[in-house]
This record gives C-alpha cells, sequence and structure tokens, in this order.
C-alpha cells in the first residue's frame, strides 16, 4: 500500500517552513485501506478532529471521524461514516441550473454517485456549513454540495462521539 495509506503529523514552525521535531504516525490503513485522503483537522475543547476519506466496498468513499487529544491514541467516532452518498445530493441548485448545460445537468442528476469527499465546514450565525464534493471518482459525475446543521461546528463535532 505504500505511503498513500498512511497519516503522518510533525510539530512545524509558526511560519510552515520547517518541522520541529520528527514525524509520526498517526493512521495507519495498511491492513484495511489502500488509500487515505482529503484529510482534515479541526481543533475544539482540548481534542483534534480528524476527517479520513476512507474507501468502501465498490469503489465507493465516505468520510470516516475520529479524534484525539495527543495524536498517540485515535478515537473513532461512534455514527461512521458520515456523509454517505445518496440522492440527496442530486439537487442542482436555480443558479446552478442556470450555469449547466442541460446534458451535463441530467448526467449530475442521473449518474453513478458512490463518493462523498473534499469536505470542509464552517460556522455561520451558529449554524455549521458542510461543503463537500459528490460524484463517481471516475470524472464523469460531480459537483459541490452544500449540507447545513443547525448547531455550532463544536457541537457538530462532538455528537459523533456520544
Amino acid at each position: 500500500a505504500g505511503l498513500k495509506s498512511v497519516l503522518f503529523i510533525a510539530p512545524m514552525s509558526d511560519d510552515g517552513c520547517r518541522l520541529l521535531d520528527q514525524s509520526c504516525i498517526i493512521y495507519d490503513g495498511h491492513q484495511t485501506q489502500p488509500t487515505i485522503e482529503g484529510t482534515k483537522f479541526y481543533e475544539h475543547n482540548g481534542y483534534y478532529y480528524i476527517f479520513l476519506l476512507l474507501p468502501l466496498p465498490y469503489r465507493r468513499f465516505a468520510h470516516y471521524i475520529f479524534r484525539t487529544k495527543d495524536f498517540r491514541q485515535l478515537e473513532v467516532g461512534l455514527h461512521n461514516p458520515i456523509l454517505m452518498p445518496s440522492n440527496e445530493d442530486r439537487g442542482i441548485s436555480e443558479n446552478g441550473k442556470r450555469v449547466y448545460r442541460t446534458e451535463d445537468a441530467e448526467r449530475l442528476l442521473h449518474g453513478l454517485c458512490c463518493n462523498n469527499c473534499d469536505i470542509d465546514m464552517c460556522e455561520y450565525q451558529g449554524k455549521t456549513y458542510i461543503n463537500y464534493l459528490t460524484g463517481n471518482q471516475l470524472g464523469t459525475a460531480g459537483y459541490m454540495c452544500e449540507a447545513v446543521c443547525n448547531m455550532p461546528i463544536g457541537d457538530f463535532l462532538e455528537a459523533y462521539f456520544q
């Protein structure tokens, strides 16, 4: 599997130009995941929340959430995976309908949709906004989606461990 199934972390200088110490492996997917990607970190209340895009059967992918206080032991979220692909991801906004050609919109609405990836989040006015891509990893269908959770991002992250 090589290094594409391993997540390393290392302390860096404030300017991000050099490592301050050796890296350590915080996730090793050699046994079960040939590839991990799309890693995102969020810090909240002394925990580092880590999102990893992991493969599922039948060439599908989904995000899993983990958390750690020390980068030595990872706690696995109780409600994994998150953002499983579904037909709910196929909605095209009114603006999108003006942008997409008819044949492109049809492909997005009816093409194979087997993964959600490239998650990113922010909080705005007490709600968590989640942006992600949905598609098929084949380059024939995919577009950006948005999900909104009616709670602050910290509550959203903690909910996966309760």
